[in-house]
């Protein structure tokens, strides 16, 4: 298994040149899922709503697919990650998004902007994804002015009430509703559990908060598996404690022969909302592998291209 490390702002990042090619089917199962998602998402009166019509301007779906399409969904992001590496790895993907930011600011009638909290700071690459796309990046406190004046992807903790309050009217994407989970219901993704919710240990399947990102509180179960799943004992404290609160299949990882068998495989997809075409627009993604069925962004974590269709 071959990779190299590429630098990604402060940090390093294991790269695979092989690429993944995105099907047609898989595609269409992507865009039918987001806009189902944009009638389900928890409304709000950020600027992405008011003007474009959809909870988030950018989103990114993680997903594993097969040759006959997507085989299942594990989350809709509507504040994504990983813009930082995915720009710096995929050269297909910033000629793609280029043009849909562009019609976004126009239609917006204000210059895309990022602002990153205090809390968030130092913990993703939108530096290195501003960098890219040309845009200002903003830390502390903002004039008022500046603030009515500009676009904003917001990087803040969903209770930072504050930074909602100064930024929520002008943002691209939600901030006090980030990570909420409730729009897997109607999609059929997950289904709600109460506290006295009684699993099937016999069945896979992974147990979800209310609200969170990277993999926060979820706990994952596959009988006779170790690696990246949690214990009967500790999924059932977590019912009964009230941290978890949706129960959804578990949809194993792919595998690919260019990587070691350990390797569990998603991919992640992104999308941008077009003024112009009034859909979402596929910009291409990056896949994800690490040893551990819990793929995310960890230091064992290996990613390369994944090139829409």
């Amino acid at each position: 298994m071959f990779f190299q490390k590429v630098k990604v702002g402060p940090w390093e990042a294991n790269y695979s040149p092989n690429h993944l090619q995105m099907s047609y089917q898989e595609l269409l199962d992507l865009k039918s899922c987001l806009m189902r998602w944009r009638k389900h998402f928890p409304h709000s009166s950020i600027l992405a709503e008011n003007v474009l019509g959809v909870p988030s301007a950018i989103n990114r779906i993680d997903n594993v697919a097969d040759t006959i399409g997507v085989r299942g969904i594990y989350e809709v992001e509507e504040r994504p990650a990983g813009l930082g590496l995915t720009s710096s790895t995929n050269p297909d993907f910033l000629p793609r998004l280029m043009p849909i930011l562009k019609e976004q600011e126009v239609a917006l009638d204000a210059p895309w902007s990022i602002y990153i909290s205090d809390f968030r700071d130092g913990t993703s690459d939108d530096d290195v994804f501003a960098e890219h796309v040309g845009v200002r990046v903003f830390r502390g406190r903002v004039p008022s002015e500046v603030v009515r004046t500009r676009a904003w992807y917001v990087r803040a903790k969903r209770d930072e009430h504050l930074v909602a309050r100064e930024f929520n009217h002008r943002s691209i994407s939600s901030i006090e509703n980030e990570g909420k989970k409730c729009y897997g219901v109607p999609l059929g993704l997950w289904r709600l559990i109460e506290k006295d919710f009684e699993p099937d240990f016999g069945q896979s399947f992974a147990v979800k908060p209310q609200a969170g990102s990277r993999f926060e509180q979820v706990l994952l179960w596959r009988p006779g598996h170790g690696a990246g799943f949690a214990t009967k004992t500790k999924i059932t404290n977590a019912i009964r404690e009230g941290k978890v609160h949706y129960l959804q299949p578990f949809h194993p990882p792919e595998k690919a022969a260019f990587l070691r068998n350990e390797y569990d495989l998603i991919r992640r997809a992104y999308f941008a909302w077009s003024p112009a075409a009034n859909e979402y627009v596929s910009v291409g993604g990056v896949w994800m592998a690490t040893p551990t069925a819990r793929v995310h962004g960890t230091s064992a974590a290996v990613s390369g291209i994944l090139l829409t269709a």
